[in-house]
């Protein structure tokens, strides 16, 4: 994943450390979502560039980055059953990243020529 946090950042123009931690999140993301879609196990080489590109293009249109330190961007939600409740907190910018990742990959001609029918047992 060094060389990809690396194309990413270049990307991004991103030149220090701070950003690193939630960069790596937005490309196992990006990449678990490439592998799911196309039933691969393991990226293939060739997919690395899509995948950076896939992410900085992800990090930019959420803001992502901007939410984590924006408090004030934050959705909060409760749910009540039996005498419990359970409250979840996710960054709304997150939630939208996450259904744009999706968009984003159906609409990649470029993955389609991966795809497999279904997902082999070890790796491919």
């Amino acid at each position: 994943m060094a060389a990809t946090l690396k194309t990413v950042k270049t990307l991004l123009g991103i030149s220090d450390e701070s950003k690193d931690e939630i960069l790596k999140l937005v490309i196992k993301e990006t990449e678990q979502r490439i592998l799911n879609y196309c039933n691969l196990n393991v990226l293939p080489p060739e997919l690395r560039l899509t995948a950076a590109r896939m992410t900085a293009e992800l990090y930019t249109e959420s803001r992502i980055g901007e939410a984590l330190d924006d408090p004030d961007s934050a959705v909060v939600s409760s749910v009540s059953e039996g005498g419990r409740t359970v409250t979840l907190s996710m960054s709304a910018r997150i939630a939208s990243m996450t259904r744009a990742a999706d968009e984003k990959i159906s609409k990649m001609t470029e993955l389609n020529r991966f795809k497999r029918l279904y997902k082999l047992p070890h790796g491919g």
